[in-house]
């Protein structure tokens, strides 16, 4: 694939497979192409003419199905969501990929709702305006929002910034479960440093292509395999 942006070649050309069972570390310096590789997988950007992006694990591949089997979170998507609705809807538009509103949820989905917000802090904000909150708040919100449906492919661009050390490790102890549970992870970071344990291949990009690509060290400890 190749994307341009504005004019520009933002990524590729590139060739690069997400294997099932693998959970990526992807790094790279300013605009060597992580979060346009991030929204590509997410289906919110388009390779240019004669370029592929195959998602095999979807019955068909449209937008309302891949929002409901991909869980991102990125600075984009923080500024789409501040809108004029609550953190409960926030949360809540995980199951349809709404953006703006919230269907009406089912009883397991309500409770999913509160349930994650009790052990992500999140419980005061559920009644509060997303435009009031600060940037750790909602950021704290659409890591709820990205995995409250259990999505096939969990991507983070960035996605643990803006977090105190309780809230991200707090974030962090779901990943095991959904791991398990059939959740792959992609972690989108400058730094290898910035990444937690448990991931298992390393994707860095220099110049919007594959600057290397590797597995990690087989002895770490993998996401499954975490307590």
């Amino acid at each position: 694939a190749v994307v341009f942006r504005d004019g520009h070649r933002a990524l590729g050309p590139l060739s690069w497979t997400w294997h099932s069972g693998e959970h990526w570390l992807v790094t790279g310096e300013n605009g060597s192409g992580k979060s346009t590789l991030a929204r590509l997988i997410a289906g919110e950007l388009h390779s240019a003419l004669g370029g592929r992006v195959r998602r095999p694990f979807l019955g068909r591949d449209l937008l309302t199905e891949r929002r409901a089997q991909i869980g991102l979170v990125s600075a984009e998507l923080g500024i789409r969501q501040r809108r004029d609705w609550t953190g409960r809807e926030v949360i809540g538009s995980a199951w349809s990929g709404a953006e703006g509103f919230s269907p009406d949820l089912t009883r397991d989905q309500a409770r999913t709702v509160e349930e994650l917000a009790a052990h992500l802090a999140l419980t005061d904000l559920l009644d509060r305006g997303a435009e009031s909150l600060s940037q750790g708040q909602l950021r704290r919100l659409l890591l709820a929002r990205a995995v409250a449906h259990r999505p096939r492919l969990l991507i983070l661009d960035e996605g643990l910034d803006f977090l105190d050390a309780a809230s991200r490790a707090a974030f962090l102890t779901l990943l095991p479960g959904l791991a398990r549970a059939g959740t792959h992870v992609l972690i989108v970071a400058h730094r290898a440093s910035d990444a937690p344990a448990g991931l298992t291949h390393h994707l860095h990009l220099g110049g919007g292509q594959v600057a290397f690509s590797r597995a990690l060290r087989s002895d770490s400890a993998h996401l499954q395999a975490l307590p």
